[in-house]
């Protein structure tokens, strides 16, 4: 999740500052939690991708900490940003595949381009709804067989005590995140004329 200041209405985007880029790997893997929410996406990954390698789309990459694990299994992946700084990280790493920055909202990709679109950790930080909307659209579409992507739910907040605790610790909290609801992600789909093949918690 995210805690982003917010000045004059506007959201402040931290990933977008070199300090937050150099430090962002060390905070990736300071901690258990951390070490354990990697184990548990890159796990995930594994099970989510079919074993013929193909090529990746990977949106929001940021310094290459998926990247890495996906090019090590030998899948073609393109990794893409809206952070210069992130990339400028990911290029310091040696083996991996050059970035693309992203400047717009359309992709500069075909239709169908790749096998597979990967985004982890990205949607959640989008605030704005046609935005959100938009990458979503972008991912379809340039997505020949699947996507994979991970969503913050309401529903990891139903229990009230929780989010008062969590409104205690941080007021502004529930300000910086969008949480989704399963409703919204099968009307999102149903729209866009997709299908959910699966939902791991």
């Amino acid at each position: 999740g995210s805690c982003f200041p917010i000045k004059n209405n506007v959201i402040f985007d931290p990933y977008q500052q070199n300090e937050v880029a150099m430090s962002f790997d060390s905070e990736n893997t300071n901690s258990n939690t951390a070490l354990y929410k990697h184990y548990r996406e890159t796990t995930t990954l594994n099970s989510l991708l079919p074993h013929d390698k193909g090529t990746i789309l990977e949106l929001g990459a940021g310094t290459g900490r998926i990247t890495e694990f996906l090019s090590k299994k030998n899948w073609k992946v393109l990794p893409t940003d809206i952070s210069e700084a992130m990339l400028y990280e990911l290029k310091k790493k040696k083996g991996l595949p050059k970035p693309h920055l992203i400047t717009t909202q359309k992709l500069p990709f075909k239709d169908r381009q790749f096998d597979h679109v990967i985004s982890l950790r990205v949607i959640w930080h989008i605030l704005e709804q046609n935005k959100r909307e938009q990458f979503l659209i972008e991912a379809f579409r340039t997505s020949n067989q699947s996507i994979i992507m991970d969503f913050a739910l309401n529903s990891r907040y139903k229990i009230p005590l929780i989010k008062y605790i969590i409104r205690l610790i941080h007021p502004d909290y529930f300000n910086y995140s969008y949480y989704f609801t399963h409703y919204e992600l099968n009307r999102i789909a149903l729209r866009l004329n997709v299908k959910i093949e699966k939902i791991i918690p």
